[in-house]
């Protein structure tokens, strides 16, 4: 072992040994990594104080590139999908011709988005009952005149032929099923809690959005639910919320022969031998019969499954309409 190598560490198997010469270098290398250290956080410093004392600018310029950043966007997506200029009004109501999606039409690529028009008249049923089939298209035309009322109102183009926007103060959406186990709250307890906020809130200028109200629990008490929902929302003209009220409980149909502020609505499906054919067409009135045991018997194709449930519906349905 040369005479200038100096021991620097016994390990198990090993010996590492450093001269003279390296040690002045690590010790340089040291000194020289503390002094950028120490520059870095001098430099870093004055910037944060040079920064700070444009903050104000800062922030101003900032927030004057975002509002340009989406009017650029409200421009591109405008002018790429064929938006229209609403028109604002300070009364309540809503009428949106051939109006559309703006996400879903979006995603569309293989074919065209069939586009529904919405009127929605205060002094005459701004609550309109909504039904079909699952896929048939309910909840993306609720969302749809949803997002056309926040477009319009954040001074966007919207997707539609013609659009008319009473102005509204809030939008309520009553959607999904899922629960809250941290906060021990079972699927059909959010979802009480929530209808209850939206009921409690809700104004005569609010947009409410109710989707399947009632699923949560048995069959009995869920058309219980929706009903006393439903008839709470449409008791008034002069108070009463627009409301889209999406159901599988055709029995709350009946509402629009109790209540004149109440309206029938579904979506067009049609059944064709052994399948059916969605139009996400929106039209008035009520469907002749429910489309749940077509569109299993569609989608499953489980004969033996389709036809015991077949034979017990019609008398099952009876019996229950009958109460």
């Amino acid at each position: 072992m040369p005479e200038h190598f100096l021991r620097k560490q016994t390990l198990v198997n090993a010996e590492r040994f450093t001269t003279q010469e390296l040690r002045e270098l690590e010790e340089t290398h040291i000194v020289a990594d503390a002094k950028c250290q120490e520059l870095e956080k001098r430099h870093y410093e004055r910037l944060t104080q040079a920064v700070a004392t444009e903050s104000e600018h800062l922030l101003r310029l900032a927030g004057a590139i975002a509002e340009l950043d989406c009017l650029v966007c409200f421009a591109e997506v405008a002018e790429r999908r064929s938006y229209i200029r609403p028109r604002i009004t300070s009364n309540r109501t809503l009428e949106i011709i051939r109006g559309r999606h703006p996400v879903v039409e979006a995603l569309l690529e293989s074919h065209e988005f069939v586009p529904n028009d919405t009127v929605m008249d205060p002094h005459e049923a701004p609550v309109q009952i909504l039904t079909g089939p699952n896929m048939a298209g309910k909840s993306v035309y609720m969302r749809q005149v949803a997002l056309i009322i926040i477009l319009a109102q954040i001074g966007s183009y919207v997707p539609a032929d013609q659009a008319m926007v009473g102005v509204v103060d809030k939008i309520f959406v009553r959607s999904g099923a899922s629960d809250r186990i941290t906060e021990k709250q079972s699927t059909f307890m959010v979802e009480m809690v929530e209808t209850a906020y939206i009921l409690r809130n809700c104004t005569p200028r609010s947009l409410i959005v109710l989707d399947e109200i009632g699923r949560g629990t048995s069959t009995y008490d869920g058309v219980s639910i929706a009903w006393a929902v439903a008839s709470y929302l449409a008791q008034d003209t002069q108070s009463c919320p627009k409301t889209l009220f999406a159901t599988h409980y055709h029995e709350l149909q009946e509402l629009a022969h109790l209540q004149k502020t109440v309206l029938n609505f579904q979506i067009s499906v049609e059944e064709h031998h052994a399948s059916l054919s969605f139009y996400i067409q929106l039209l008035r009135g009520k469907p002749l019969t429910a489309m749940a045991l077509q569109l299993h018997s569609w989608r499953a194709s489980q004969k033996r499954c389709y036809v015991g449930h077949e034979k017990n519906y019609y008398p099952l349905n009876n019996d229950f309409m009958k109460t």
